[in-house]
């Protein structure tokens, strides 16, 4: 279902063309943290019709799921996705300590 997952967070992609209707079937059975990072306005996986979806259809409970929306497309500013999932993942897992 993904490249890379982990029991917090999820790398890649579910719901689209490559998994059509496996989506479905296997994302209501999610029910882990989930955070999406996603453009407004993605042409490959659109809001309206994908994004929006894809994350009502998770099993996760409302409060476990968080989607940040960026001004953009499909390819998202890699300063501005690194430091979401890091300041996620500080919440999810407590923050690094560095010696």
């Amino acid at each position: 279902m993904t490249e890379f997952g982990c029991p917090c967070c999820t790398l890649g992609t579910s719901w689209g063309a490559r998994n059509g209707g496996t989506a479905l079937a296997i994302e209501p059975r999610i029910r882990i943290s989930m955070l999406m990072l996603s453009g407004r306005y993605d042409s490959v996986v659109p809001y309206e019709s994908s994004q929006r979806p894809c994350l009502r259809v998770l099993g996760s409970p409302t409060v476990a799921k968080k989607q940040v929306l960026f001004e953009g497309g499909h390819f998202l500013p890699r300063d501005m996705w690194m430091s979401e999932s890091t300041r996620w993942l500080d919440q999810q897992l407590g923050p690094v300590n560095r010696p």
